[in-house]
């Protein structure tokens, strides 16, 4: 038998290696389509979720003291928003502002997909598996989501991947260059969303390790330095720490711990619950697909299985860095999928690195259309969030349905004020942002187990102030807000709850329902209320005093 000369061999090499890039290159293209296809049908002007809107105001000012955006402030996210927005020549009005977050988690979830595409190549040599990581990362349910719902974790998942990359290339080659590149990335990561840290730091040490240990110190110094960057203008603009500090132990102690966490002794059981479900179909959706990838790999036999030797063992280890964020998360609240976004490019490579060749695809591609195939379920009782097309679709369809009732229900020319206790503010929270003639009263009220005071929000086109203006909702802040802005007509509808109208009734001249049906909704002049102010639990928001002769009459139902 004669040898293939070498010129032959290295010219079937070249051949293999184009074809292996054209196979990369094209499921690389196929993602990114796939994934811009889904988010331009999926988005609209509707928002999925109330940090959409935090951000847009935030875009105009910052103000941690009104949650623009809400805490702990998320600077980095905000300057890259209205950089963007300058960039595309963005117009004046809070939809044009929603379109460019839009825009901007879509680029971030893009460039997620690229970040893992480019971590496969250095990681494998393979044919095929740079190609099937940017599939599943682009196709994810969860990072789908987020990319349409346009709230800031997909940045985040940008940094891990990113950050997994340079990973990857500095434990071939660590030296100083690489982990300044480490530390940096850290830090931006850090600045888009501080929960990164989770994710960044035990991956950072794990790269390093003692026997690197002077290039580890050098990429915490470079992250310090970089937090500091972001962190010292958050805490100037918030307006100094003790008002970021109070902001913040407000939203994460107060709201979020103190009522989902099963180590709060004050924790309601329904929302430790939600949580519990809500993460367990993320950990499902992220997890279940390269697992049914390697079973199949691993029952092929041969030499198909010995494949299952060459994934490497830093991919293992990663994915067992993903435990950390997930118990933290566990343990404390998870009110969307969003929060364990990071752990989707790890996945990406562990399902990359599942097999190549013709018969060798089948375990990444059936890991690949498993992870597709998880953003069908349909919508799981109690969980809070989670990542799927019916979960989108309810959320979607809720925002428009309220919409047009809305404008059927208000006159185009009346200045209405529309009042609402619902627990779910998502809705009524974006309604001034669409209709320049409607503000919002949102009333959290302490007949709730998880609002310890009573509170209220009055939301504008522009903003949304919180009442008491103390972040302590303690006797410290004004209890009490008065604006110049008459109004025409107050609304309410049937989500309105029983406590809300008797104190209604208790300050209204005109008769107010114990209930509004089903259907139905309350338009009431502004003069039925005495002294054109709402008092609840000795919170108290007032408007300008419409005339004085005018006959109080109740609202009318359709």
């Amino acid at each position: 038998m004669t040898s293939q000369p070498p010129a032959a061999h290295e010219g079937a090499e070249t051949l293999r290696a184009r074809r292996a890039l054209r196979l990369d290159y094209g499921l690389l293209a196929l993602a990114v389509a796939a994934h811009i296809t889904f988010w331009f049908f999926g988005t609209s002007d509707a928002l999925l979720d109330v940090d959409v809107a935090n951000l847009t105001y935030g875009m105009v000012e910052f103000n941690l003291a009104h949650f623009n955006p809400h805490p702990p402030g998320y600077l980095l996210y905000v300057l890259a928003l209205r950089g963007l927005h300058v960039l595309l020549g963005g117009g004046d009005t809070p939809i044009d502002r929603v379109h460019t977050a839009q825009v901007l988690s879509l680029l971030f979830a893009l460039a997620t997909v690229w970040q893992a595409f480019a971590g496969a190549r250095r990681l494998y040599a393979r044919a095929g598996a740079a190609g099937w990581a940017a599939l599943v990362v682009a196709l994810h349910p969860i990072l789908l989501f987020h990319s349409i719902d346009a709230q800031t974790h997909t940045s985040e998942a940008f940094a891990a991947a990113w950050l997994l990359r340079l990973a990857v290339e500095a434990r071939a080659r660590p030296s100083t260059r690489s982990a300044i590149a480490l530390g940096l990335v850290l830090a931006l990561g850090a600045g888009f969303r501080p929960s990164f840290v989770l994710f960044g730091i035990p991956l950072v040490v794990l790269t390093f390790g003692r026997a690197h240990f002077r290039e580890l110190v050098i990429a915490g110094a470079v992250s310090a330095v970089g937090a500091a960057a972001w962190f010292v203008p958050t805490i100037v603009m918030s307006g100094g720490y003790a008002m970021w500090s109070a902001a913040t132990h407000a939203l994460v102690q107060g709201a979020f711990i103190n009522t989902s966490s099963p180590l709060a002794g004050s924790s309601l059981g329904i929302l430790i619950l939600a949580n519990d479900l809500a993460l367990a179909v993320a950990v499902a959706q992220i997890f279940l697909p390269p697992l049914a990838g390697w079973l199949l790999l691993r029952s092929g036999g041969g030499r198909l299985a010995a494949r299952t030797q060459e994934i490497p063992r830093l991919g293992y280890v990663v994915a067992a860095i993903c435990l950390i964020p997930i118990v933290y998360y566990a343990l404390t609240f998870f009110s969307e999928p969003g929060y364990i976004l990071t752990c989707v490019p790890v996945v990406a490579l562990l399902i990359g690195g599942l097999g190549s060749g013709p018969r060798g695809h089948i375990p990444p591609a059936a890991a690949a259309l498993l992870t597709i195939a998880s953003g069908l379920i349909p919508q799981v009782p109690v969980a809070i969030k989670v990542a799927s097309v019916d979960s989108w679709l309810l959320r979607h369809d809720l925002v428009h349905v309220s919409l047009r009732l809305l404008r059927e229900r208000v006159p185009a020319d009346a200045r209405v004020l529309f009042i609402s206790d619902f627990p779910d503010i998502t809705v009524a929270r974006q309604m001034p942002m669409h209709l320049p003639n409607v503000d919002v009263l949102l009333i959290s009220d302490d007949d709730l187990p998880w609002h310890p005071t009573t509170s209220f929000a009055y939301v504008t086109r522009d903003d949304s102030v919180p009442i008491p203006s103390s972040h302590l909702l303690s006797n410290s802040g004004s209890r009490e807000l008065r604006v110049d802005t008459a109004y025409d007509a107050l609304y309410l509808d049937e989500m309105v709850s029983p406590a809300t109208l008797r104190a209604l009734a208790t300050q209204s001249r005109c008769p107010i329902p114990r209930a509004i049906d089903t259907g139905a909704y309350l338009l009431l002049p502004p003069a039925c209320l005495v002294d054109q102010a709402l008092t609840i639990d000795g919170v108290t928001f007032g408007f300008r005093r419409v005339s004085p002769t005018a006959t109080p009459q109740p609202g009318a139902t359709p």
